[in-house]
């Protein structure tokens, strides 16, 4: 009897410690992943420089790249459930790191926008298939650390992107040996996964648990059958627009987030005449900045209970803080960094409880793989509109027109929420469907 009893502790205690092993590596792996995809963002205007090319022309790659990761995550979501995830993430990677490769070693500018495509079809199945492991190998006691640690992993590869490109840009010449480093790295990232996801829970081990759950949750039901289906039908509706509302939010966060960051480089050299080095250095302060995100997020979270609320109040906030930057533009280049800080914070916390949280804390509700492919995946779909897009308005505008236009979409998406929030607390006080 002791011997069993010790076996369970033991057991206990190792499958605690590959849990931690498992959202580090998880962690490691989307760290490198966002190095493979910012590895060109990082150096647009050295693009710009180095080949005569317009803002059109140089955002096109990026834009193409998240179009394919958008959309190709929506899909992957519905469909991650039957991967073999230790094969598909080693492979994804592998072919990320070839295309960084292929730009080190001088492929035409021409083929860029190609190579960058393909890029955006590989990495769109990590994000989902990451946070669908994690939910299914991780128990309610570690999650809050997952889910923080998850939510820095794209801060972190987009610091030490930036970090490296700024440095490479100081010998202006050495600027490709960025994509050599990101490739190097996703590598290692491939093999790492590949060892560590020997221990996860096979989809068979999964099946079976959710079959467990299904059953007993079924024996529950049966006395109060008539009275549930009414439940459900009630908490369908407000369920499928709260998911709509969701989708919006992501997308118009990451339009806004992502395209500040995009485009500061080119900002801050066009308006203050920043050297590249120095430009892009500054641009790596402000997702530095953005790691408190992950706290505060989850700290606003606790204290509304309500995913709709929080954005609600942030995209208000965000939208006086995008017209604030309208005229300060001409102006100290040091008050503008602090608006794009403070405005990427704001927003950011609204991209990070879609595409980190709800997935997570809402994994009873709807299956975590697809919502997170959803919400990341429309994340990725509204800045590769915004990359591009804010790229023509500036051509044809100048960034004061650009600013009109990011501080209109926060606007619309505060009055999304708002209507959401009025239908439903009207219809029934507490309509959103909540996080346990």
């Amino acid at each position: 009897m002791e011997e069993t009893e010790e076996l369970k502790v033991k057991e206990k205690d190792k499958r605690a410690k590959f849990e931690i092993l498992l959202i580090v590596v998880c962690w490691l792996v989307y760290v490198t992943a966002q190095l493979g995809r910012h590895s060109y963002n990082s150096t647009k205007t050295l693009f710009m420089e180095s080949f005569g090319l317009s803002h059109e022309a140089v955002g096109l790659p990026t834009t193409l790249f998240f179009f394919a990761y958008g959309g190709g995550q929506i899909l992957v979501g519905l469909i991650c459930g039957k991967y073999n995830k230790r094969i598909v993430v080693s492979v994804a990677l592998a072919v990320a790191a070839a295309i960084n490769f292929a730009v080190f070693f001088g492929i035409d500018f021409g083929f860029v926008k190609y190579l960058w495509l393909i890029n955006g079809l590989a990495q769109a199945n990590l994000w989902p298939v990451l946070l669908l492991t994690l939910s299914q190998n991780v128990g309610k006691k570690r999650m809050p650390l997952c889910a923080f640690l998850m939510s820095t992993a794209s801060t972190g590869g987009t610091f030490l992107s930036y970090g490296i490109s700024s440095l490479f840009a100081i010998d202006k010449s050495l600027f490709l040996y960025t994509f050599l480093i990101s490739a190097s790295l996703m590598l290692a990232g491939a093999i790492l996964w590949f060892f560590t996801a020997a221990g996860i829970k096979s989809n068979k081990e999964v099946a079976a648990e959710r079959a467990a759950e299904t059953e007993e949750e079924s024996e529950k039901e049966t006395a109060a059958a008539d009275s549930g289906k009414k439940r459900s039908l009630l908490y369908l509706l407000p369920l499928i627009l709260m998911l709509a509302c969701f989708v919006e939010f992501a997308a118009a966060s990451d339009a806004i987030a992502g395209g500040i960051t995009q485009w500061i480089p080119s900002i801050l050299k066009e308006n203050y005449g920043l050297e590249d080095s120095v430009s892009i250095l500054m641009t790596i302060f402000i997702p530095l900045f953005s790691i408190p995100n992950a706290a505060l997020s989850g700290w606003f979270y606790s204290k509304t209970k309500d995913f709709v609320v929080c954005s609600f109040i942030l995209f208000s906030f965000g939208t006086l803080l995008l017209l604030a930057v309208i005229p300060t533009l001409g102006g100290s280049w040091a008050i503008v960094m602090i608006l794009f800080v403070i405005t990427k914070l704001t927003i950011g916390m609204v991209t990070n409880q879609m595409t980190v949280q709800a997935p997570l804390l809402l994994k009873g509700r709807v299956n975590s793989g697809f919502l997170a492919g959803l919400l990341n995946g429309s994340c990725y779909v509204g800045s590769a509109i915004s990359t591009y897009v804010l790229g023509v308005l500036a051509d044809n505008m100048g960034w004061n027109g650009t600013f009109v236009v990011l501080a209109s979409i926060a606007g619309v998406s505060a009055a999304i929420a708002l209507i959401f929030l009025v239908v439903t607390k009207v219809k029934k006080r507490g309509g959103t469907p909540k996080a346990a």
